[in-house]
């Protein structure tokens, strides 16, 4: 979700993406929204009119969000420049 910017997802997107079982994703998905981690809205409309029910979009929150950039920043490997000068010290 991260990589989508702030495009919501619907779960079977998520289900898709993760290759995890839909039981599994929509655990995570329960518990991401109870931690103010990610936001979720119903799909506007009449489910008779869409021929279809109605969908479920989730984003990550601003807080998720930074959140997460920040833990990759922090397992990210260092740039081979600042390697390369830490080897030479």
């Amino acid at each position: 979700m991260l990589d989508a910017g702030q495009k919501e997802r619907t779960g079977a997107e998520l289900v898709k993406a993760t290759r995890l079982a839909s039981g599994t994703v929509y655990q995570i998905i329960l518990r991401l929204e109870n931690s103010s981690a990610l936001e979720s809205r119903w799909e506007p409309g009449d489910p008779s009119k869409l021929g279809r029910p109605r969908r479920r979009f989730y984003r990550l929150t601003r807080y998720a969000r930074a959140m997460a950039q920040q833990a990759i920043q922090e397992i990210s490997p260092a740039p081979a420049l600042e390697i390369a000068s830490e080897a030479k010290a």
